[in-house]
């Protein structure tokens, strides 16, 4: 059984130790920030039948432009480290799917963004 990968990812970018995110990494934005959201965007087509290929949407957000593209851009260049057992998932393979972050800040809240794209290719653990 293939699972789900968010529970992985988080856990990856908790495991980074980047101490001003606190680990507040998750599904759903937190309200104390800066903080770390990922998305589901899509699945590309797995190259095999044991394993899924999910491309997240990573946002970093904080009140000042600085600490949010600070952090944003620690995760996407360590990305590619991605490797290894999370839980129940293996993660064989990760890579940018999109180039560095880039800012969005929220238009609504004025709330200071940074995000990218990656992708992970994730099967079950190997025992």
């Amino acid at each position: 059984m293939i699972p789900r990968p968010a529970p992985a990812v988080v856990a990856f970018i908790k495991s980074l130790g980047i101490t001003a995110l606190g680990g507040r990494v998750s599904t759903q934005l937190s309200q104390t920030l800066p903080a770390c959201r990922i998305t589901l965007l899509y699945d590309l087509d797995p190259s095999e039948d044991w394993e899924r290929t999910p491309v997240f949407q990573v946002e970093v957000w904080a009140t000042d432009d600085a600490i949010a593209d600070e952090i944003a851009n620690e995760i996407y260049n360590r990305w590619r480290s991605f490797r290894g057992q999370y839980g129940q998932a293996y993660v064989s393979g990760a890579w940018p799917h999109s180039g560095g972050p880039r800012p969005l800040p929220d238009q609504t809240t004025n709330l200071k963004r940074a995000q990218f794209e990656a992708a992970l290719r994730i099967h079950g653990a190997q025992t």
